[in-house]
């Protein structure tokens, strides 16, 4: 029962996040970051699909391994690339996927975003300046990965 609840909770928050981001391109922290402690309750009780020390690896490993990206190309650029919200957005992912989760999500959440944002670039819809909903591409790449299991 509460395995069920928990899927809906995450899936719920995953449609929240890829709408709001996909037309306003912001990434409510209700349905992100305050969804960990949830989370890792659920990983507690074995109702999630990762371990409690999964959960708390890919919070770590989500937060990080774009936080790395985001300071980065901030240091680089002098522009902030990548949102608050996406960083927190992969750390929920994380916490209820674990860390290959994490990874997957990434790579199918990047490739995807490349190829829309190359195929916009080529059809004269977008140019190198214009902001593109990362979250929602994440939340693809994680839908994707669920059902490639």
């Amino acid at each position: 029962m509460i395995q069920h609840l928990l899927w809906i909770v995450f899936v719920a928050a995953l449609l929240v996040t890829f709408l709001t981001d996909y037309y306003y391109l912001l990434i409510y922290r209700a349905a992100t970051i305050f969804l960990i402690p949830i989370f890792f309750c659920g990983a507690f009780l074995c109702a999630t699909p990762s371990t409690i020390t999964e959960s708390f690896l890919g919070v770590f490993v989500g937060y990080a391994f774009l936080w790395m990206f985001k300071y980065f190309y901030l240091w680089y650029k002098n522009i902030d690339g990548i949102g608050q919200g996406d960083l927190e957005l992969l750390a929920m992912i994380g916490s209820f996927m674990g860390p290959m989760g994490v990874l997957y999500t990434i790579t199918f959440g990047s490739i995807l975003g490349t190829c829309i944002a190359l195929l916009m670039l080529f059809t004269k819809h977008a140019h190198t300046h214009t902001q593109l909903p990362f979250g929602s591409f994440l939340v693809i790449g994680c839908l994707l990965y669920i059902f490639l299991q």
